[in-house]
């Protein structure tokens, strides 16, 4: 049965496209679950100011999130991806270019968890939690993870001399 599922170039791509469908709902969620905590103590600029780091990470997040869905939905458009699509070391060398890698669903599974987790930094510091920071500081790991799978490659081929 892993057989035929692994054979599906779809099947790779689905967490990607659950974490991303989750992530929205979290998000969605969160921001008002906030913005209610926070009309209630209009006057608490403590409030305001518990919410400014995680309320940064979270719209910062949301545009990460935005461009690697951009990113898979062009690369992996309707066919999806498919496992593969590079000639190097386990198949990484050149992925980025590639139209049928893994990678692409990968990087967006990334985003959208950085995405939640945020949301939930964000909920938890419109309840005044002492564990906000906790989610702040995964968020901030994951998107600077999404920066370098994004990003390294680019630098890999300007060092190289391959562009």
């Amino acid at each position: 049965m892993s057989g035929i599922a692994l054979a599906d170039g779809r099947a790779l791509d689905r967490p990607a496209e659950i974490a991303l469908a989750a992530a929205t709902v979290i998000a969605v969620v969160a921001v008002a679950a906030a913005l209610a905590r926070l009309l209630r103590t209009a006057e608490s600029r403590s409030a305001r100011s518990r919410l400014t780091p995680a309320l940064a990470i979270l719209t910062g997040g949301a545009a990460i999130t935005f461009t690697a869905y951009l990113a898979y939905s062009l690369r992996c458009g309707g066919a999806g991806c498919r496992p593969g699509g590079g000639d190097g070391v386990a198949g990484f060398h050149h992925w980025w270019r590639a139209h049928d890698s893994w990678q692409w669903s990968g990087q967006l599974l990334v985003a959208s968890v950085g995405l939640a987790i945020a949301a939930i930094a964000l909920w938890l510091g419109a309840r005044d939690s002492r564990r906000r920071r906790l989610p702040l500081w995964i968020a901030r790991l994951l998107y600077t993870a999404w920066a370098a799978i994004v990003f390294l490659p680019v630098l890999y081929e300007l060092v190289s001399g391959a562009l």
